[in-house]
């Protein structure tokens, strides 16, 4: 059969750009998110010292590019006109699209604490208004990072406050606040307070939106929030007897969980291959790794006893007869 010279460039041609086509590189997308950094006195002077880490958000206004807009309030506005805290100071800014997305915030986090010299126990995390939202959503996602949150002007999703039980809070807004109203902060704390009762809330009489000056030039703040270490669970013994009433089988609507005791802890069965150890925190919670809120509370109503697993989400299991 004979081709003549056009189609067989056309037909290399086409190969050539389906080739093409088909071809991939290798790219990359950086989101660039920029910060304030303060550095406490003696922070250069002692490589051997950790020092604790407060990250501030700031509000919708100073959103942008403009760093500087960050001092306008808060923390950074302090240290502008010459004020000297005993800890780290990150505040970064947002551009203004997104809000705060707590998935980058995190990222930024786990850079800080590679970067600088941080007491990873005391990290510490507040914002005013945009950033008062910002501060009960990023704890609420990541609640095992902070020791304390002092969420200002702010409100967040009290389905997820749960999530908070083992987080230092102290909330603060102003009575006249017609922009976000005060109802918010008190819905949040009053749904954190079912598991955290010792969460703090201060409404101010006469303030309105700017209830932030008023809580960051109060010293009590950061007295109280110095004094704060991150949750740690700790391992107590419990009776043999309290082991064996703890086990059996559990169910719920998608999972099966078989709980036997071993070495004066509970082994959890998920399947044939799959099993995690629950250690002891009393009789009635046992947690997996100290460092990581996810713990199992044993429930007894009459008769019926029950579970709860507390880990992203909040799941219950029936034991059986």
């Amino acid at each position: 059969m004979n081709i003549s010279r056009k189609t067989l460039i056309f037909f290399i041609i086409v190969v050539l750009s389906l080739k093409a086509q088909s071809q991939q590189t290798a790219e990359k997308f950086n989101r660039e998110l920029r910060y304030l950094l303060y550095l406490p006195e003696g922070y250069s002077t002692d490589n051997s010292q950790r020092w604790p880490l407060m990250i501030f958000l700031h509000g919708s206004g100073e959103s942008g590019t403009d760093l500087n807009k960050v001092k306008m309030h808060g923390p950074p506005a302090l240290v502008e006109k010459g004020k000297k805290f005993p800890f780290i100071i990150v505040s970064p800014q947002s551009d203004g699209r997104f809000g705060w997305d707590p998935n980058e915030l995190y990222y930024l986090l786990a850079s800080l604490k590679e970067k600088y010299k941080v007491d990873k126990s005391r990290i510490y995390l507040t914002g005013l208004s945009m950033g008062g939202y910002g501060s009960w959503k990023f704890a609420s996602t990541f609640p095992g990072e902070f020791a304390a949150i002092i969420p200002i002007c702010g409100g967040g999703d009290t389905a997820t406050a749960w999530k908070l039980r083992h987080i230092a809070v102290w909330a603060f807004h102003g009575a006249k606040d017609d922009v976000v109203l005060p109802e918010e902060s008190k819905r949040m704390v009053k749904a954190v307070r079912y598991t955290n009762p010792s969460a703090r809330l201060t409404i101010y009489p006469e303030a309105n939106h700017n209830s932030w000056t008023e809580a960051y030039n109060t010293d009590s703040l950061y007295e109280w929030m110095l004094s704060k270490k991150k949750f740690m669970y700790k391992e107590n013994p419990v009776k043999k007897e309290v082991l064996d009433e703890l086990s059996g089988t559990y169910v719920s609507r998608r999972d099966t969980l078989v709980i036997s005791p071993l070495e004066g802890k509970l082994q959890v069965k998920i399947n044939r291959s799959n099993s995690v150890i629950l250690r002891p925190a009393s009789d009635s919670l046992f947690f997996i790794n100290e460092e990581e809120p996810v713990d199992v509370e044993f429930i007894k109503k009459g008769k019926q006893r029950s579970l709860i697993v507390n880990a992203d989400s909040r799941d219950e299991f029936r034991k059986l007869p």
